[in-house]
């Protein structure tokens, strides 16, 4: 089945000072894009561009959500590359590439929730973020999936 679906990402950010987290330094998280949806091989897909720079008419970037009963990945293509995946307790090491270099990530998954309903999908991930061998940030999203169908 593929529909349209409003993608809604909503968290926090919290940055790390000398290893210790700044929990007064929090960035807020909040988007709403509109998308697809298919679901093959036992896994949801949702694909939707956002762009990286509001100023740069080309920083594109594409966005694909993978989504299973117990992992989520996150693939960036376009302006930036990247891709970043999630299940509870285990690392995920991948690069970031951007039009002004490459940084190595690291994402330490301390948490991952799944939920499916007619017309909705609901992932909450916490993770710790690393930049080039330095632990940067805690981040919590919650990603609210709804088929536009369904939304009246």
């Amino acid at each position: 089945m593929n529909s349209d679906v409003k993608i809604k990402i909503t968290g926090f950010q919290m940055l790390y000072e000398d290893s210790t987290l700044d929990k007064d330094n929090k960035v807020t998280i909040n988007t709403i894009s509109r998308g697809a949806y298919c679901f093959k091989n036992h896994k949801h897909y949702i694909k939707f561009d956002e762009k990286y720079d509001e100023s740069d008419k080309n920083s594109i970037v594409h966005n694909t959500l993978i989504i299973n009963k117990d992992s989520f990945q996150i693939l960036k293509t376009g302006y930036i590359r990247s891709r970043l995946s999630f299940t509870e307790g285990e690392r995920y090491a991948s690069s970031l590439v951007t039009p002004v270099g490459s940084l190595y990530m690291l994402a330490d998954t301390r948490q991952v929730t799944t939920h499916f309903e007619e017309g909705i999908i609901k992932v909450t991930v916490t993770y710790d973020l690393s930049l080039n061998d330095s632990r940067v940030s805690l981040i919590y999203l919650e990603i609210l999936i709804e088929d536009l169908r369904a939304i009246k």
